[in-house]
């Protein structure tokens, strides 16, 4: 089974948001994830595809960032310092835009800025601190993913291919209200993790309480055999006496 986003569609509604900001005009640089890796040839691909139909904007310049914050920034400070008349650049994913962006504020430009991941401490942040413009969740869905498996190995159906959807951009309109969303989420999230502590805590002392209990009643029975074997042997003591004593 296959389950993710299509990424392909994560470029397009990147570049159209592009579109949208820089009203169909303007130069474009993008900086690559990983050469070669599928989430980046995909972004690449659905966002210049897009790009292609509006003649007035330009992609003039790509750099591999390797998803990390040092390549991008050296790369974007680099291609900065050869075209400052960039108006926009388009990140693979939230640590490059955010490199994009300290890079050209330290040459003193002021392009607009696109990431993707969206992930609440680091894009969507970057968002409501206006480091960046907008970013693009890319859904991951872990609990299908438990369902599909639980699905495989109970024998049951499951989608063999299955394409996660593509939510709305994150800007400064709905930044922080997704915060508070993740904030509510963790606390919820810590309040279960809590409870399954207690609840946890509860059976380990249940456990050992049963097995103490296992205990007392080993050493009852035991105990019982013990002054069971004693009067027996009273018993026949003083049976033998008394034959004894008849004879």
């Amino acid at each position: 089974a296959y389950q993710g986003a299509d990424n392909n569609a994560i470029g397009k509604a990147a570049a159209k948001y592009a579109v949208n900001l820089m009203r169909g005009e303007g130069k474009i640089v993008e900086l690559y994830g990983l050469k070669g890796s599928t989430p980046a040839i995909g972004r690449h691909s659905g966002f210049a595809d897009e790009i292609a139909l509006h003649p007035g904007m330009e992609l003039i310049a790509v750099d591999y960032g390797n998803w990390n914050y040092d390549e991008a920034y050296a790369g974007a400070d680099s291609i900065f310092r050869r075209h400052p008349d960039v108006a926009l650049v388009y990140a693979h994913n939230d640590r490059m835009a955010i490199a994009a962006s300290d890079a050209s504020r330290k040459l003193g430009m002021h392009p607009y800025i696109i990431g993707v991941d969206a992930a609440p401490e680091i894009g969507i942040k970057a968002v409501r601190d206006s480091v960046i413009d907008a970013t693009f969740l890319y859904p991951t869905e872990g609990h299908r993913l438990i369902r599909t498996a639980l699905s495989i190995l109970k024998g049951e159906p499951y989608d063999s291919v299955a394409q996660l959807p593509i939510p709305s951009p994150v800007d400064l309109s709905n930044a922080d209200i997704l915060l508070l969303q993740n904030e509510s989420l963790k606390e919820e999230t810590s309040k279960m993790k809590s409870l399954k502590n207690e609840v946890d805590a509860y059976w380990e002392r249940h456990s050992a309480q049963t097995v103490i209990l296992y205990i007392c009643i080993a050493l009852a029975v035991l105990l019982c055999a013990v002054v069971f074997i004693i009067l027996k042997a009273y018993w026949q003591r003083k049976k033998y006496q008394e034959v004894l004593l008849r004879k």
